[in-house]
């Protein structure tokens, strides 16, 4: 997808630049997601290559000084992009998976840990299907604050502003999961009118949804 700030690139699955520096980010910025816990093979064989070489997730990353220092990640399918990767490339996620556990073998455990996300379950129940998500969200701290000389804003807010140009071309509202411990983040979703959905389950996250047309 194009856009006007020539600092944020789209994701291209077959650049190799592109695939590593997102897993790279997302392993240093979001160290205890599932996700990095598989580890970087696994990002960058499958979750960052495959699913965006399906249009099942989409990557938008912001690179200054020939360096990417930040990313964002979207889904249209919130609720069976994981599902479609896996039942299209099940063979090379178990290979990848076999491959984790056995450098790693506390990864079988963390596994075996997972659990359905209750919170997710009820916001689908509630009649949010049609909603699209931001998954995955993080810049690197000594970039935070750094103004960009296009939007004339700080690195997040340029990000986030991405989030909302991404979803409205595809005339969609979106949500996102944020830990209810993460204050700064719950604090920076509210200044772009984000709603916290009420769940009926006892959970450690927030689901907190937007309008694009605001």
């Amino acid at each position: 997808m194009k856009n006007e700030n020539l600092n944020i690139i789209y994701l291209d699955w077959k650049n190799e630049e592109h695939v590593n520096a997102v897993s790279l980010l997302h392993m240093k910025l979001l160290p205890e997601s599932i996700l990095s816990k598989l580890g970087l093979e696994f990002l960058c064989k499958f979750y960052y290559s495959k699913l965006c070489k399906e249009n099942l997730i989409e990557v938008y990353l912001y690179k200054m000084n020939q360096n990417f220092v930040g990313f964002i990640s979207c889904t249209n399918k919130p609720f069976s992009f994981t599902k479609e990767g896996e039942r299209k490339y099940k063979f090379t996620i178990y290979r990848l998976l076999i491959k984790s556990i056995f450098f790693k073998p506390t990864n079988f455990v963390t596994l075996l840990k997972q659990t359905k996300d209750l919170a997710l379950i009820d916001f689908r129940v509630k009649g949010n299907e049609k909603m699209g998500q931001f998954l995955s969200f993080g810049v690197l701290e000594k970039y935070r604050k750094h103004i960009d000389e296009i939007d004339q804003c700080s690195v997040p807010n340029v990000l986030m502003k991405m989030v909302f140009t991404h979803f409205k071309k595809n005339n969609s509202n979106f949500f996102l999961q944020v830990l209810k411990s993460n204050i700064s983040a719950i604090k920076f979703y509210d200044k772009y009118n984000g709603m916290v959905f009420k769940t009926d389950v006892i959970s450690k996250s927030n689901i907190v949804v937007f309008n694009v047309k605001d």
